[in-house]
């Protein structure tokens, strides 16, 4: 295989995933057309642009998924949040979470990291100065947010 038939076998030999190469030329296209609207054709140089693009989109894609499939902490944060939500109450306190709430969280340690995660993803809101809850002032108090 000689000329474009082999760079293009070259390509799909190293974009892995079957759509890939085809993701590879069409970025290709984009960028030839963006370099010279009147182009006829997509020279070399903007398929192996096109090649580095298109790997570049995979990997991120792929970490991406990884990261948040399998990072256990995200995992705890959607059970607490779970468990959270099924309550049925939109306040609770930093005590109630560690005698009740999920197996994994039952620890002051665990239980403010988790609850820091979901307040940094707007889950969770802090409630300023505290609240009465179960009949005592509570001063680490959260709000559960809704989307209502």
């Amino acid at each position: 295989m000689t000329g474009a038939n082999a760079r293009a076998s070259a390509w799909a030999c190293c974009c892995t995933p079957p759509a890939l190469p085809e993701h590879a030329a069409r970025l290709a296209a984009v960028l030839t057309v963006a370099a010279d609207p009147d182009a006829g054709e997509i020279q070399a140089d903007a398929m192996d642009c096109g090649a580095d693009l298109a790997r570049h989109y995979a990997a991120e894609a792929l970490r991406l998924m990884q990261g948040s499939a399998n990072d256990p902490e995200l995992r705890l944060a959607k059970q607490t949040l779970a468990w959270m939500k099924s309550r049925g109450e939109p306040l609770f306190h930093m005590r109630e979470l560690y005698r009740l709430g999920p197996a994994a969280i039952r620890e002051k340690t665990t239980a403010t990291k988790i609850v820091g995660i979901l307040v940094d993803h707007g889950c969770l809101e802090q409630v300023p100065g505290g609240a009465e809850l179960d009949g005592a002032w509570r001063k680490d108090v959260y709000r559960l947010v809704t989307d209502e």
